[in-house]
């Protein structure tokens, strides 16, 4: 590239420049799904003080606790496939260097 651009290449330079690095305004999502309403909405009540935990309705619970059920049988399945490759890995390992030992 040359040193020096005449000025119409300057300008395109400088205009490709100027948006190259603004990002492109995304939608804001929420990362969790929002909970079904009730079937009849509840009259905007005065706030409960914080300290006293908010109870879960029973099915969004049982989701809540099926959805980390599956997930840790999920991960122990891979856990244990994970060791199983390890063991045999340490077996192979440990041959292969009994080998080398006797040569």
């Amino acid at each position: 590239m040359s040193e020096h651009l005449n000025s119409e290449e300057e300008d395109l330079l400088q205009s490709a420049l100027s948006t190259a690095f603004s990002p492109a305004p995304l939608p804001r999502q929420s990362a969790a799904p929002e909970p079904a309403p009730a079937s009849a909405p509840e009259p905007a009540a005065a706030p409960e003080p914080a300290s006293e935990p908010q109870p879960e309705s029973s099915a969004a619970a049982g989701e809540v606790k099926s959805t980390e059920d599956a997930w840790k049988e999920e991960y122990e399945a891979h856990v244990a496939e994970w060791r199983k490759r390890s063991a045999q890995q340490r077996q192979k390992a440990e041959e292969e260097r009994a080998k080398a030992g006797r040569t």
